[in-house]
């Protein structure tokens, strides 16, 4: 028996320690324009700043989406893939699968989890989650966290999500309030920001029903190095 995902602050606390953040030496351009898809030889500090920003709404969108044994999950945007570890030990039986369009994001992803990848429980997979290399009804879970800003075409890529998800199945998505989003210089360029109402509007379009919404606030540090209040909204949905 397993137990659920542990996003407590000790935890938090003790992984800040162990991956810390450098302030990236980039201009806020260069920085989004690696948030969206690191590469080259920036991508490893960007993972590991990406992680630690992201970690604790991580925990708190995983506690949302309820993983229950047997499920098989896909992951839009894991990034280096540090919470994997913690998400396989939600429950038995877990299958883990990652999309992320960062050759850098997957071979990084890939090295840290490299025994539960031998095992055979988690894949990793270089592709854009726009056109999902996986058959219909394939999960019974879908995950993404801050990575919404970045679909080029969203309604379709909600409808690509629906086609993949089996008919009972949940997606969880989390993403940052325009509210403190639009302060950040980074996201001036290649970010569409959303609120709760736009983010509603949106699932609507792609025929998803919102059964659950949370807010999760922290104090912490951004991308840039800053200390940021940061709000955001974790949606539980399910298709139409």
């Amino acid at each position: 028996m397993k137990g659920g995902i542990d996003g407590s602050p000790e935890t938090m606390e003790c992984r800040d320690r162990l991956y810390p953040l450098r302030k990236p030496d980039m201009e806020p351009a260069k920085l989004a324009a690696q948030l969206r898809k690191p590469s080259g030889l920036k991508a490893d500090e960007v993972g590991k700043g990406m992680n630690k920003s992201n970690a604790r709404v991580i925990a708190a969108g995983l506690q949302l989406l309820g993983i229950n044994q047997g499920d098989r999950i896909l992951e839009i945007g894991p990034g280096n893939g540090q919470h994997v570890a913690l998400l396989m030990e939600a429950a038995d039986q877990i299958q883990y699968v990652g999309v992320d369009w960062s050759a850098a994001m997957v071979a990084a992803a890939m090295e840290t989890n490299r025994a539960l990848v031998s095992s055979g429980s988690v894949e990793f997979i270089e592709a854009n989650a726009a056109s999902l290399p996986f058959d219909d009804d394939t999960f019974s879970k879908v995950f993404s966290v801050n990575t919404i800003y970045f679909w080029g075409n969203p309604r379709q890529q909600l409808l690509e999500i629906q086609r993949v998800l089996r008919p009972e199945g949940i997606l969880c998505l989390g993403f940052g309030d325009r509210g403190f989003m639009e302060q950040l210089a980074f996201t001036q360029t290649g970010f569409t920001l959303y609120d709760e109402a736009a983010a509603r509007d949106l699932l609507a379009s792609g025929d998803f029903t919102v059964l659950q919404h949370e807010t999760y606030e922290e104090t912490s540090t951004s991308n840039m190095g800053a200390q940021v209040e940061k709000l955001f909204h974790l949606m539980r949905c399910m298709p139409q």
